[in-house]
């Protein structure tokens, strides 16, 4: 595992799951970062760029131009690895788009990112983890599992104090063998309880807070009907369920 040291990082800090190629949710979490004064060296985003929503070229360029900590996941992988290595996703319409229009120039830097980061802030050591397979957790997870999870990581990323992961489905936070588990969700995404907003995490005088997120939905549900991407994930945008997990990026397509 490619693991990214960030050093110290004691001013304020924000950690978001994927932007799942929503750039209207990646601008509002921008202009939150701003507002908070977070440095664009401590605002992580741990994995799953590109997903079911319509702009996987301006959130790559958006997020490889910012110079910020970013992840790769599955997905990234994939695109990194060059056209037409989609694999079991290349059926999917989100995916069939990205590879047709990213350059080479977002590929090799996709290529280049690390699949987990660690950082210090005020006295805690923190990872953060990418969605792939075997390492991203769920809220129903056994404490047990997490446990053991924690063990597979740590000649990784060492021994943390909280671990940061990013997945479909709601946010969580959990502690387990000594070791706490914060969900961030998906900042491209709702969990598929109903709610439209999205979620991202504030560390802040060593204290981490999940926040939820406000932005231009018409914008980016109006974008996927344009492209005419499935309609079953501009539903999951507003409200509605989430598709099967056969339609869904992450380590399960894999």
């Amino acid at each position: 595992m490619k693991v990214a040291a960030l050093g110290q990082l004691d001013g304020p800090v924000l950690v978001s799951g994927a932007p799942a190629s929503n750039l209207q949710a990646l601008m509002a979490l921008l202009g939150e970062a701003a507002r908070r004064r977070v440095d664009r060296a401590a605002l992580i985003c741990n994995g799953g760029l590109v997903g079911p929503c319509g702009d996987p070229g301006a959130v790559v360029s958006t997020l490889r131009t910012l110079g910020g900590p970013v992840l790769a996941a599955e997905t990234e992988r994939r695109l990194g690895a060059g056209p037409r290595r989609g694999g079991p996703l290349a059926g999917r319409d989100w995916y069939r788009l990205a590879d047709d229009r990213l350059p080479d120039r977002d590929r090799m830097w996709l290529d280049a990112l690390p699949g987990a980061a660690v950082f210090r802030h005020r006295g805690r050591q923190y990872g953060v983890i990418a969605p792939c397979a075997g390492t991203a957790p769920e809220a129903d997870l056994p404490e047990c599992d997490l446990g053991a999870l924690a063990a597979r990581l740590e000649p990784h990323l060492g021994r943390c104090d909280t671990i940061f992961s990013s997945g479909a489905g709601p946010a969580f936070r959990r502690v387990a063998a000594g070791v706490e588990w914060i969900g961030t969700g998906m900042l491209g995404l709702p969990p598929g309880d109903g709610s439209r907003r999205t979620r991202f995490v504030m560390i802040r005088a060593g204290q981490a807070r999940l926040h939820r997120l406000d932005y231009d939905l018409g914008g980016a549900v109006a974008r996927m009907r344009q492209l005419g991407l499935d309609p079953r994930w501009q539903a999951a945008l507003c409200g509605g369920s989430l598709p099967g997990q056969e339609l869904q990026p992450g380590p399960r397509a894999a």
